[in-house]
């Protein structure tokens, strides 16, 4: 809400499931959003996610969202999909590959694009989890990669206190799931300094461990103040 009132842009990678996550940002967008010309939530669809649906279908959500929102499905690659040629795709079922490929190319396509990352809770029980790695981990990976500032907020658990565990950031906690999914082979090379959030370490460690919301919003503005990062 905060970041929308400020100007900012939100993209999430999630998918269109009834009452979820990309659904609650959708109608946040409407009511926080600052008289928007423009779309200030952007949803990259993976492939593997809208490749099943039909085409009217996508078509209704994507118009029910508008204008605050933008729906865009993406080729296995990652690129945005033309709506012509979408709108001529087959009926098709993802493979375990294809769920793998279509991840990753997504979170990299959101990589290329935004100007920071903010990455809380997330699944990490492996046999529940579709791409390569818990997906707030792959966020996490590509947006150090890119050179992004990653704002991890560790207060509701999930695989972005495991992150934080493994980047020194903050003490393990009991409820550390960060063996079982290889955290340590995946952030080998990894520490603190990588997030690039504009925050001193006692900043970024209290970032990881606070539970109370306006204080995550709080450190979150001001690294974004810290490094200039522009609202839109």
């Amino acid at each position: 809400r905060h970041l929308l009132a400020a100007g900012a842009t939100l993209v999430y990678g999630g998918d269109l499931r009834a009452n979820g996550f990309t659904e609650l940002l959708f109608q946040l967008a409407a009511r926080h959003a600052i008289a928007p010309r423009e779309p200030v939530v952007i949803n990259p669809l993976p492939w593997p996610v809208h490749c099943t649906m039909y085409w009217s279908e996508l078509e209704a959500k994507a118009q029910a969202a508008a204008p605050v929102a933008r729906i865009e499905p993406l080729a296995r690659d990652g690129s945005v999909m033309l709506p012509a040629l979408r709108a001529i795709l087959p009926g098709h079922t993802p493979n375990k590959d294809e769920w793998k490929i279509g991840l990753t190319a997504m979170r990299q396509a959101v990589a290329a694009r935004v100007d920071a990352y903010v990455l809380l809770g997330g699944q990490v029980d492996m046999t529940k989890i579709k791409g390569r790695m818990p997906g707030i981990a792959e966020e996490a990976l590509e947006a150090i990669k890119a050179g992004r500032p990653v704002y991890l907020a560790g207060g509701f658990g999930g695989c972005a206190r495991d992150v934080i565990e493994i980047l020194g950031v903050a003490p393990a906690y009991p409820l550390s799931h960060a063996a079982e999914w290889g955290a340590a082979a995946l952030f080998s090379h990894r520490s603190s300094k990588d997030l690039n959030a504009g925050l001193d370490p006692k900043e970024l460690e209290r970032l990881a461990v606070t539970a109370n919301v306006d204080e995550m919003v709080a450190l979150v503005l001001r690294g974004l103040q810290q490094l200039g990062v522009p609202a839109n």
